[in-house]
């Protein structure tokens, strides 16, 4: 966990690490080039030995421009407690020292400078997110004299968007753009916490910007923090940093289980495979209400589908059985021949004494465990396609 962020000066020694590496992406928008990770595996992110393995960790919304400068400089990759074998409990030693933060449940926003001045991006960069913060700093002028000061000296300021335009798990009733860190574009320091608090506070231009909070309770040891993070309701976690800019996160169960929800929403045949093992009833209490009312409005839709399909089933057997009577070689010859080969199989599965409705549920079962399978049985649900967009770095 803990080793000396990189020095990083040239865009190519970037791309020769991460282009067309597993588990990274290179996105290209607006004139600028972000490096970030798909996913986090302990190939994409293994210990960190060389100082390539530590650029791999810098791979979180590493921007350059088009001229390859760097240009924006957010977290870096850091893990939960017990996640990998470098953060397990008794290597984070509370005796260092360190501030306990909390763990805002929002989306990461930090600016990305341009030719006129800056957009605010995401991990991925410049979105349709991004003019939601834009609008907050539009109506707070504060924030935007405090961007481009530290742009101006090459330092990235590091955000959390909390807002009900955009909400993740908690509801937050008022919209927030709250400063989490600034980090030197090069070095990949982290400016002391104290440092910054100071700063803002003895400028009178940066009044009205909101800082992150300290942990509010008193830490006896690591063991006691675990317990009673675990335990947190209507909240997220925290983060450890150390003076050096190192971090580990802590969760609570409360909330790792309505992330994970809400997380298997983003893919298709997650929730498909959810409808269909009548487990979507579990789901919903852990869900923020939008996406609660997009997941029902869906279900609706899916079992309608699914129903007006059995029923067109059964006028297609009764067809023939009234043409063929009992005669299932002269339907295989006959009428069959004329038939969808998936919709052929269920009926002479039918035929053989299964039910319509139970085939044809297992039948979308065995083909939703990839999204080209998926693609093959949609017919049977009407050709419904859900799109959820989550974008919850936990």
């Amino acid at each position: 966990m803990r080793y000396t962020f990189p020095e990083i000066t040239d865009i190519e020694a970037v791309r020769r690490l991460v282009e067309g590496a597993e588990g990274f992406m290179v996105v290209r928008r607006d004139d600028n080039i972000v490096f970030c990770y798909a996913y986090s595996s302990p190939e994409v992110f293994p210990p960190v030995e060389t100082w390539a393995d530590a650029v791999r960790r810098e791979c979180r919304g590493l921007a350059f421009n088009a001229a390859g400068q760097l240009i924006s400089r957010p977290y870096h990759k850091f893990f939960n407690v017990g996640e990998r074998p470098e953060t397990l409990p008794e290597l984070v030693d509370l005796s260092e020292p360190h501030v306990i933060l909390e763990k805002l449940d929002g989306s990461m926003i930090r600016p990305m400078p341009t030719a006129d001045g800056y957009r605010l991006g995401t991990k991925s960069g410049v979105s349709l997110l991004s003019h939601q913060p834009e609008a907050f700093v539009a109506a707070h002028p504060a924030y935007d004299v405090y961007i481009r000061a530290e742009i101006d000296r090459a330092r990235t300021p590091i955000f959390e968007w909390c807002s009900r335009q955009q909400r993740i798990i908690l509801d937050h009733p008022a919209d927030r753009l709250v400063l989490t860190a600034v980090r030197e574009n090069r070095s990949g320091r982290y400016l002391p916490l104290a440092a910054l608090r100071a700063e803002i506070a003895a400028n009178p231009n940066f009044a009205g910007i909101e800082i992150i909070r300290d942990y509010a309770g008193t830490t006896a040891s690591m063991a006691a923090l675990i317990a009673e993070t675990r335990a947190l309701e209507g909240a997220e976690g925290y983060v450890i940093r150390f003076a050096d800019g190192h971090m580990v996160k802590l969760k609570g169960v409360w909330y790792v289980t309505r992330h994970r929800a809400l997380d298997g929403l983003s893919r298709e045949k997650v929730v498909i495979a959810t409808l269909l093992e009548g487990a979507a009833d579990d789901v919903k209490p852990l869900l923020p209400d939008e996406a609660r009312t997009k997941l029902e409005a869906f279900e609706r839709r899916f079992w309608a589908a699914i129903e007006a399909q059995v029923a067109g089933l059964n006028e297609l057997f009764a067809e023939a059985k009234a043409r063929y009577g009992d005669d299932k070689k002269a339907f295989a010859l006959g009428m069959a021949q004329q038939l969808d080969p998936q919709i052929r199989t269920l009926l002479f599965s039918h035929w053989a004494g299964g039910e319509l409705r139970a085939l044809l549920l297992a039948h979308i079962a065995k083909n939703a465990n990839t999204s080209t399978k998926l693609d093959r049985v949609r017919w049977a649900f009407g050709d419904e396609r859900w799109d959820f967009a989550f974008d919850g770095d936990a």
